[in-house]
């Protein structure tokens, strides 16, 4: 599969004048090493930008997210404030200033003097909060806030060699006029080719060949950067069974540091969710829960949070309060189906998955992890494909094994529906009710068969009414026969034998 090798639409780049005089274009005039006085640092601040912080005729230095952020060639980097403290004070003992009388004298930068020009710069190359990369500068304005006539606007994919626009296939050069905060380490080859991992997808899906429809898919969701289907992948499988290999080739494709690696118990912590900020993609490897079930909880409300592409406040160590939409894609891989602690069963519908189930244990090709990096250009085009049919379905392609999964997950994350429904009739007729202490007793007997640890008795009832079974409510009221009031769960009676 090949795609147009299109001009994408950046902005022609000029060099800079202290681009040109680095490279011995230009020579350094007089005017060119005359800085203003250090009582005008906003003006101060506009000749270090133009002089230090311009690459290609664009700023390269950006603050956003209470941090320095400066442009590597491919995108922008999170970089220590000394770092920028550094380049403005070598600048500053190159150049003079000049005194009352005409005559030229050393700048002599301080540190008050040199806090007052970082200031100005900050103030100068700010983003404003809610301004989430990726992004054109361009765009940005005097507030350091997006046009919204600007919207919406391509946003490429970096890459080794240049920028790449999934959606159209054109390709264009790097600019730092794109703030964007990750790149792809291997370059756009429209010839490429992936004949082993094609090989490897073909003898880990022959049981179930739309998985490997809906991992192309998927993967072409990840390079693509979209968030707007608000599905998690879940890749479950037996030991050996290839979920390792997807897993280092889908961190391979993203690049390693792009890739935030928490844990379901992590997730659920105070600061866990602040591992995934700029983060493209979140693999969750061995996923199969805690004991913990206010963390599995935590974690559950923030998978739905970042799935459902919501704003999301997050709580970083030593640092103020995050409050953004996450761009963090979210896969999940386990020996067995997660656990889950959710109520409602939303999690479930949040997922698309597939199972592995033929181990290669004594089969494994050693070679296969270099063999497969080499080949990343290609499965760059391969998942490319997979975004195609992704936008001409709308919707991913659904495998024969995700319906047991889904099941699974449902039954894991919110056992009471599946208990209710396996014990007794739902009618959801106010006249058909159970005391809730006989609901209780079943229910603690119908866990110990089926593998889930019992809540108490208020739990349960709490449970319940969460689950939203339409007539299904657990009261602490009259009975239809009259009587004392007394727990009870109405809307089920108990199957016939």
């Amino acid at each position: 599969m090949t795609f147009k090798l299109d001009e994408l639409h950046t902005p022609p780049e000029a060099p800079a004048p202290a681009e040109r005089v680095a490279s011995g274009e230009l020579e350094a005039t007089e005017d060119y090493n005359t800085y203003p006085p250090a009582s005008v640092p906003t003006v101060v601040a506009d000749r270090i930008i133009s002089d230090v912080f311009t690459t290609g005729g664009h700023r390269c230095l950006v603050h956003w997210d209470n941090a320095w952020w400066s442009y590597t060639g491919t995108h922008y980097q999170r970089v220590e404030p000394r770092s920028v403290r550094k380049a403005i004070q070598a600048r500053l003992k190159q150049v003079t200033v000049k005194d009352g009388n005409g005559a030229h004298k050393p700048w002599n930068p301080t540190t008050h003097k040199i806090n007052e020009v970082m200031d100005a710069i900050a103030t100068e190359v700010f983003l404003a909060e809610g301004a989430e990369p990726p992004l054109w500068l361009s765009d940005v304005n005097e507030h350091g806030r997006v046009e919204a006539k600007n919207l919406p606007r391509a946003r490429p994919l970096s890459m080794s060699n240049g920028l790449f626009n999934p959606q159209t296939g054109q390709f264009g050069q790097h600019t730092a006029n794109y703030f964007t905060t990750w790149a792809l380490s291997f370059p756009y080859d429209p010839q490429a080719r992936c004949p082993e991992w094609e090989k490897f997808t073909t003898e880990v899906f022959e049981h179930d060949p739309k998985a490997a429809l809906l991992l192309q898919e998927f993967m072409g969701y990840l390079i693509s950067g979209r968030t707007d289907l608000h599905k998690a992948l879940m890749v479950v499988g037996v030991p050996r069974a290839g979920k390792g290999t997807i897993q280092r080739v889908m961190t391979a494709l993203m690049g390693a540091s792009n890739v935030a690696a928490p844990t379901l118990t992590s997730l659920g912590g105070q600061f866990g969710a602040s591992a995934l900020i700029g983060k493209p993609l979140a693999i969750l490897a061995d996923a199969r829960g805690s004991d913990t079930r206010h963390g599995l909880s935590t974690a559950v409300e923030r998978l739905l949070n970042i799935t459902g592409n919501d704003s999301m406040g997050i709580d970083r160590k030593h640092q103020t309060e995050w409050i953004g939409t996450l761009p963090t894609r979210v896969v999940l891989m386990s020996n067995e189906i997660p656990r889950f602690s959710d109520s409602s069963q939303s999690i479930a519908n949040r997922f698309v998955g597939f199972q592995l189930v033929t181990s290669f244990e004594g089969k494994e090709d050693r070679d296969l992890d270099g063999k497969l990096k080499a080949e990343l250009p290609g499965i760059f085009l391969w998942s490319l494909a997979g975004l195609q049919r992704l936008n001409k379905q709308g919707r991913f392609t659904i495998p024969t094994t995700q319906a047991e999964l889904v099941e699974g997950v449902k039954e894991s994350a919110a056992p009471v529906p599946v208990f209710l429904s396996e014990e007794y009739e739902i009618t959801g007729d106010k006249a058909d009710w159970v005391p809730h202490t006989e609901v209780f007793a079943r229910y603690r007997l119908w866990c110990e068969s089926n593998g889930h640890r019992p809540t108490t008795s208020v739990e349960l009832g709490r449970r319940i009414n969460a689950a939203n079974i339409p007539g299904v409510a657990y009261k602490n009221t009259t009975p239809p026969t009259g009587g004392k009031r007394i727990r009870l769960v109405w809307g089920v009676k108990l199957r016939d034998l």
